[in-house]
């Protein structure tokens, strides 16, 4: 059964499609692990991950949760991913200037993964 998307991961998903980037949600990439990028453009070996509450000290920032994370992006970077990680700062609410930040760091990784840099 799917979780319901966070309003973050909804931003996210709207900016991917904006930028009319072919992508999956929930892709699991590594063989023989059980976790999943929150989206991943496959073809060019990106995930990107939207961590949520920072700023509440959610179960990405504590303990566990945090050290799995770590494994998770050292594994990515292991088998050749290149993982941007989103927070809600990155996400603004005005319309005109959604995912400013998410935005150019998503096309960085793309144009860097494209020219083989």
């Amino acid at each position: 059964m799917k979780r319901k998307a966070s309003k973050g991961e909804e931003k996210i998903n709207l900016l991917l499609k904006c930028m009319k980037v072919k992508f999956e949600r929930e892709y699991q990439a590594i063989p023989g692990r059980r976790f999943r990028f929150d989206f991943a453009i496959p073809d060019l070996k990106i995930a990107v991950e939207y961590e949520g509450g920072t700023f509440i000290h959610g179960g990405h920032s504590r303990g566990k949760g945090y050290s799995k994370d770590c494994q998770k992006y050292s594994l990515a970077a292991i088998y050749g991913w290149c993982v941007v990680r989103v927070t809600a700062d990155m996400l603004r609410a005005d319309p005109k200037r959604i995912g400013e930040s998410g935005r150019e760091l998503i096309e960085l990784a793309i144009q860097m993964k494209r020219s083989g840099e």
